[in-house]
């Protein structure tokens, strides 16, 4: 999958999900797999949308794990690795900075 959305299909599946291969030599790229609209979040993710444009919930899982820089900013590459575990993730549209606020709030 091409960081604009564009993807070359390797193996044709027999249902909706998509599974793309990672680079273990990269941070940031792991193999994964989506529903269409844990794509759809994935790929505004990738374009640096401010907010996701899926209008339902969307599936996400990295088996292998994965690799970032930050918790926060995606787009942060400069601080060190942080590994994760393999897991799901469950997509909505949202918007970080307001979410985040509020449940600093919610919870301050």
């Amino acid at each position: 999958m091409g960081a604009d959305g564009t993807i070359t299909v390797l193996v044709k599946g027999t249902n909706e999900w998509v599974c793309k291969p990672g680079n273990e030599n990269k941070i940031g790229a792991p193999p994964m797999c989506m529903n269409p609209m844990g794509m759809r979040w994935m790929i505004d993710a990738m374009q640096g949308k401010p907010k996701p444009t899926n209008a339902a919930p969307g599936m996400i899982y990295m088996l292998c794990g994965a690799t970032q820089t930050s918790n926060t900013n995606p787009g942060d590459k400069t601080r060190p690795a942080i590994p994760i575990g393999p897991h799901w993730m469950i997509t909505w549209p949202f918007n970080a900075a307001t979410n985040g606020k509020f449940a600093t709030k919610a919870l301050g």
